[in-house]
């Protein structure tokens, strides 16, 4: 992400540009949240700037002439647990007697007119909630907030001292809709009527589960104004951000066009799948098997054939590909990759809705694997996974094969940096992953299907598979009957 980080400082007299941490560090946050990669250059001043505003204490403060407080604090906390390097010091609440946090740290012994902010105890629950830390104290918030509810549906400004973006507080809201009970559509639905920055629009969309159409065309049609997000009133100074705005509106128009790799992650992607895996050994183990099955001369069709990264090898040895692929960006590179091969087709679509001419041999090296004793497939919820393979059992002819990648073995690596973290509940596996080189830092998650091996058999089995054979690298099926396609 290019865009300015100075802080512009509106005044009566003028504005000026300052460098400060705040606006930059909640920008920051939002692109870690949303997967939006990040220049390293801009990344590390951000994280340099906040890391000199670090006091013994790990709380920050806008400046010297003011007590820490929480919503700043709290946003550099999100950052470094993003990036998978939390600070461990607990953080201390000073509630008021109505229940609140206070805006500071200290109270009133630290600021005399230090006061309750509903906002920025938004910010505070959402930290608590995303952490699970302090139930009692978390408790206190939602019971505060609850029986303040209402005000949600009126201007920032009737339930913040700061904050100015109607957009920012739904964003937020978001997060902690559940915990307060509150309808987040409905509030959008009411505030897009009133809304009318660029900005404020997109954190809409980013807060919103079902973007409609009045949204997207309010949010295109919006003017490129800065988005005032913040304020101090006594002095009549709001504060804008050039980066801000770039983050939320191009977090904003990836979630529009249902991006799954934009162009920079998908060329990450490719990179890291040919540092870290050994497609060379995969494609000869996989190549044994087609001879040993007679499919030499078929059309082979890969599932989520990404950017060619496992399918070139083939190609290389004059086997037909048909590669499957839901994002473009991904086919892209793909194509560029084997520009000059003859017996490649690319074909973008969901493997839920394939509708490709019946083929003998179908492999799938990512997109549905086996590691660690269990199927991963890539999708939703286990309804969606359900789907996929059905959908591939209707266009493999009887008689027709299924090879499963078995194991991925992992090479060596100094390019880049990369850490993942595996959640799993229920069926659902979710990887949360940073990745890191010299020109960009992208922390972005997705989400696998996971089944175990014998459930996967009973399944296949209803859809006319079985597995057949297994080697090292590969499991084998084989379609011997139509199978029950309900």
């Amino acid at each position: 992400m290019g865009g300015k980080l100075n802080t512009i400082i509106q005044s009566p007299k003028g504005k000026k540009e300052i460098f400060h941490h705040f606006i930059p560090s909640l920008a920051l946050e939002i692109a870690l949240e949303e997967g939006l990669p990040l220049k390293r250059e801009n990344f590390g001043k951000i994280k340099t700037k906040l890391q000199k505003s670090f006091e013994k204490n790990n709380y920050i403060r806008w400046n010297k002439g003011y007590p820490f407080d929480y919503d700043t604090t709290i946003i550099e906390r999100n950052i470094f647990d993003l990036i998978e390097k939390p600070i461990k010091k607990e953080l201390k609440l000073d509630f008021s007697k109505e229940g609140g946090v206070y805006t500071y740290l200290g109270g009133l012994k630290s600021k005399s007119n230090n006061s309750v902010d509903m906002l920025i105890n938004l910010v505070i629950l959402d930290y608590l909630i995303r952490n699970k830390i302090k139930k009692t104290e978390k408790e206190r918030i939602i019971k505060f907030l609850k029986k303040r509810k209402k005000y949600f549906k009126k201007n920032v400004e009737s339930i913040s001292k700061y904050y100015l973006s109607e957009g920012y507080l739904i964003y937020l809201l978001s997060k902690v809709h559940k915990s307060l009970g509150i309808n987040v559509e409905e509030l959008i639905k009411l505030k897009t009527k009133k809304i009318k920055n660029k900005t404020d629009i997109g954190f809409l969309i980013l807060a919103s589960s079902k973007i409609n159409n009045e949204l997207i065309r309010k949010f295109k049609r919006a003017e490129k104004k800065p988005l005032q997000l913040f304020q101090h009133s006594r002095l009549k100074l709001t504060f804008s951000c050039p980066f801000l705005d770039e983050v939320v509106r191009k977090c904003a128009e990836n979630k529009i066009k249902g991006v799954y790799f934009n162009k920079i992650i998908a060329r990450v992607y490719s990179g890291i799948g040919e540092k870290l895996y050994n497609y060379p050994k995969s494609a000869r183990n996989l190549i044994k098997l087609l001879k040993k099955y007679n499919l030499e001369h078929e059309q082979l069709v890969e599932l989520g054939v990404g950017t060619a990264n496992f399918s070139k090898y083939l190609l290389r040895k004059r086997y037909r590909v048909l590669g499957i692929d839901i994002s473009k960006e991904m086919l892209d590179i793909a194509k560029r990759k084997t520009k000059n091969v003859s017996k490649v087709k690319y074909v973008l679509q969901n493997i839920k809705e394939l509708n490709i001419k019946s083929t003998k041999a179908m492999y799938s090296h990512n997109f549905i694997g086996f590691k660690n004793g269990m199927i991963e497939i890539w999708a939703t919820d286990f309804e969606d996974s359900l789907k996929i393979l059905k959908s591939i059992s209707n266009n493999l002819l009887e008689k027709g094969f299924l090879f499963i990648n078995k194991k991925q073995d992992k090479g060596k690596n100094k390019e880049f940096k990369l850490f993942n973290k595996k959640v799993i509940e229920n069926h659902k596996l979710t990887n949360i992953y940073v990745y890191q080189d010299k020109k960009f830092i992208i922390r972005n998650k997705y989400i696998k299907v996971i089944i175990n091996k014998q459930d996967f058999k009973e399944i296949m089995q209803k859809l006319g598979l079985e597995i057949i054979d297994e080697t090292n690298q590969w499991i084998v099926l084989l379609k011997k009957a139509k199978g029950f396609q309900k």
